[in-house]
């Protein structure tokens, strides 16, 4: 902000430079054309509308944040060949801003082209571009991200700066915020294990056989050992085994399989059982309700049937008994 004293036809208040903010509105700029709102990418209506009326691909807008108690009709707007000139001298709050024009962009300033929109104290000006420079236009985009980025890492410290020293001036503590580093931004990717060549596999097989004719197990048997040790006599290897005991083994696991399958079996029998139950117990459900229906149904038709026949009968009594009476002229 800067303060400036004013004429000396107006009072002594002073000027002030408003809050504001500038977008360039380019194709060629991703996310130029939209804003996020409640976590969703929303496109700016406002911003396309203006570009179809003026028939160009883009424009330069300028948000200025007056507030509330700024009198809209006394707001000076101009879009001048340098830039846009924006000022409320007339009114009690006096604000003044002058915002150069981005280097690269060749403005199509006209009458009818020249739009400032006024919202909830925010004034919102347009100026439609005529051509630009796609490589100063990246640089000047490039620069306003890096500051934002700047103004956060500061605010950031700061933050962390007033949680330690508690808000005591006597007692000031300085902290090093660590910056960045460009490997930390870059995705670590897993380095893959290179493949193992025939050499070195026939390496690793000629060690291993050496190590059993001497005796020695390998390296994994070895770490093996180290954690479980072994309860078997010195004498005894852990490669032999008798015959009669390998087939005791294989007969163990074949019985333990075959119990295990017919357990399945049992229980899958009796799922079976239970389900031909219910469907069983259903289906006749569904007969009884059907007999019900057709016994119901019969009773109304011989009901009907037979009022139907009283009411016939009724009617011939009446017209036999009926009689014709002359009178004479």
């Amino acid at each position: 902000k800067f303060f400036a004293s004013t004429n000396t036809d107006m009072t002594n208040t002073a000027i002030k430079t408003p809050k504001f903010e500038q977008k360039i509105h380019l194709p060629e700029i991703p996310g130029s054309f939209s804003f996020r709102k409640n976590g969703k990418v929303r496109l700016d209506q406002q911003v396309k509308k203006f570009c179809v009326l003026n028939e160009c691909r883009g424009c330069f807008e300028v948000k200025v944040h007056f507030g509330r108690y700024v009198n809209p009709k006394n707001i000076n707007y101009d879009a001048a060949n340098d830039g846009i000139h924006i000022d409320t001298l007339r009114d009690q709050q006096k604000f003044k801003l002058f915002v150069p024009y981005p280097k690269g962009l060749t403005m199509a300033i006209t009458e009818h082209a020249q739009e400032a929109q006024w919202f909830c104290g925010k004034l919102s000006a347009k100026v439609p571009i005529a051509s630009f420079d796609k490589k100063e236009i990246l640089k000047t985009v490039s620069k306003t991200a890096h500051k934002t980025q700047q103004k956060v890492a500061t605010k950031k410290t700061t933050k962390i700066r007033d949680a330690i020293s508690g808000g005591d001036d006597d007692d000031e503590k300085t902290v090093s915020v660590k910056k960045p580093s460009p490997q930390s931004k870059q995705k670590r990717r897993r380095q893959k294990p290179k493949k193992t060549s025939l050499q070195q596999l026939n390496k690793r097989i000629a060690k291993n056989v050496s190590s059993v004719e001497d005796g020695e197990p390998s390296a994994k048997k070895r770490k093996l050992n180290k954690q479980q040790p072994s309860e078997q006599t010195p004498s005894a290897t852990s490669n032999e085994m008798s015959l009669n005991a390998q087939h005791e083994l294989i007969d163990g696991l074949v019985d333990r399989l075959e119990n295990s399958v017919k357990e399945k079996r049992k229980k899958e029998m009796l799922k079976d059982a239970d389900i031909k139950e219910y469907l069983q117990n259903r289906a006749d459900k569904k007969k009884q309700k059907q007999l019900k229906k057709e016994e119901v149904r019969r009773k109304f038709l011989e009901r009907r049937n037979s009022k139907k026949k009283g009411a016939k009968a009724d009617n011939a009594m009446v017209r036999n008994t009926g009689k014709k009476v002359k009178f004479a002229v």
